[in-house]
């Protein structure tokens, strides 16, 4: 099985030969700068190659510097604009990565050292700005080292504590999360350099958008990459245990990991960092026949015990198609379940998803909407949204993305209802934490509800909805 290897891509080269690679790789994640998403025949050309399930981290390079007397002082209002400036790309059609693959990253490796409340405050407030606007975030962008430590101390845990704020954004936007993972030519440091997010209190989905070997990790400034002291074949085997060291691992985790995107495939030229030494253009046919260590999916103990894949989902399945266990009419039964308990129209200034029409948020339809080629909708287009369109939203947002179509009746109900409510990364926390037992998964839901804020608003709708789900479940 082959890792979910991703890339960190700065250049496109005149021997033509990047696509071929792409595609005999078969990435899972990209990252990828202005000049790239910017440009709408590189991005066709790419999307022509690339695994149709590949996902997109686009990097504004000046605007992710943008670490200044504002930030500092009103982060929140730094990461407004922030989302602001990266909607109004999208809307001057400036962007052309697929929307519902695509994650936008802010700030770069922000000191968490000095600025912890500042970095909290900032990444909540670009994440919910960008779930106004109907798009996603990839959201810390840590760099080797950070989150630091309690107290800042070399062997005290990393501190998470600062975090709770932005990590709520981050899972009710159905955000990523992305962190810089490097290691020494003759180590990985796990749990210092490597693997930082070991002790992660939070169910993040994440990418890894740069990766690999970084002599900076043990001289500061230094910045060499595994061409100064491997040979090709040493750093293969170097990133086959890297990758093997994550799986092994990943039991201990709440996170899922969607790619490790190895930097680079040629960040250029510096003058005072040697960046061709990150290059791994010389070791493309290497990657492509290199027999990778198993376990190889962060996630493969997860799903052969009792959790499913969530995030990029399983493969699509009509929706009265048969599986095993489930029954045929599944789709259509939980449909109707979550379609009568999402009613109609509502505005409620109290609750965080905005204007919402047949269970469909604003800031969902307009992702939707955008994602088609459609113009931006307003308030009065989802007024008008219909029960069709409505319905092929629920099935390929939340009910395949959730794992819902792969899962037993009443299970199914339960993951897919939730998602919906709650979104599909407050589904999986709910999996990881509960499993597969529908008793358990369902305690684990009305607990939820009672610790969130809005809760004397909604609480008694909450709790009636998950009564009449388990009477539907009875039947």
């Amino acid at each position: 099985m082959t890792p979910p290897w991703g890339i960190n891509w700065q250049r496109y080269h005149a021997d033509r030969q990047d696509m071929p690679h792409i595609e005999r790789m078969g990435y899972r994640s990209f990252t990828i700068y202005e000049w790239m998403w910017n440009n709408r025949d590189f991005c066709n050309e790419l999307l022509s190659v690339a695994r149709q399930d590949a996902i997109f981290l686009n990097r504004d390079h000046p605007l992710s510097e943008e670490k200044d007397g504002w930030w500092k002082s009103d982060p929140a209002g730094k990461g407004r604009a922030h989302a602001d400036d990266w909607a109004q790309k999208v809307r001057d059609n400036k962007v052309h990565t697929p929307l519902d693959r695509t994650y936008f990253l802010g700030l770069n490796e922000p000191d968490s050292e000095h600025f912890q409340r500042q970095i909290d405050a900032y990444n909540e407030a670009y994440c919910r700005r960008m779930t106004e606007h109907g798009l996603r975030v990839a959201a810390y962008s840590f760099g080797v080292g950070h989150p630091s430590t309690v107290g800042l101390q070399p062997k005290a845990p990393v501190d998470w504590s600062w975090y709770e704020a932005s990590a709520s954004a981050i899972l009710e936007g159905d955000h990523i999360a992305a962190f810089h993972e490097y290691g020494e030519p003759n180590g990985y440091g796990w749990g210092y350099w490597c693997n930082r997010i070991l002790a992660c209190p939070y169910p993040f989905r994440v990418v890894f958008d740069e990766c690999g070997i970084d002599n900076g990790v043990l001289q500061s400034g230094q910045l060499y990459g595994w061409a100064k002291y491997l040979k090709p074949e040493e750093y293969l085997r170097w990133l086959d245990g890297f990758q093997k060291g994550m799986a092994e691992r990943a039991i201990l985790r709440k996170v899922k990991i969607l790619g490790y995107n190895i930097f680079s495939f040629d960040h250029g030229s510096g003058e005072s960092k040697d960046w061709h030494s990150f290059d791994i253009r010389p070791l493309r046919s290497l990657l492509e026949a290199y027999q990778w260590s198993e376990p190889s999916d962060p996630n493969v103990k997860s799903v052969t015990t009792h959790l499913p894949i969530i995030g990029n989902g399983p493969t699509p399945v009509e929706p009265e198609a048969h599986i095993p266990e489930q029954p045929d009419n599944t789709w259509t039964r939980s449909r109707e379940f979550v379609r009568r308990w999402e009613g109609g129209w509502a505005d409620n200034p109290a609750d965080p998803g905005g204007a919402t029409n047949k269970g469909i948020t604003i800031g969902t339809f307009i992702r939707w909407r955008m994602e088609r080629g459609l113009p931006t909708p307003t308030k009065e287009d989802l007024r008008a949204i219909t029960d069709e369109e409505a319905d092929q939203i629920y099935r390929e947002w939340y009910w395949l993305p959730s794992g819902a179509a792969t899962m037993p009746w009443p299970m199914c109900l339960a993951v897919f209802d939730l998602a919906v409510n709650g979104g599909v990364g407050r589904a999986e926390q709910a999996l990881n934490e509960a499993g597969h037992d529908f008793m358990k998964f369902m305690a684990w839901r009305i607990d939820w509800y009672t610790k969130i804020s809005n809760f004397e608003y909604f609480g008694k709708a909450w709790i009636r909805r998950c009564a009449d789900l388990l009477r539907e479940a009875a039947k």
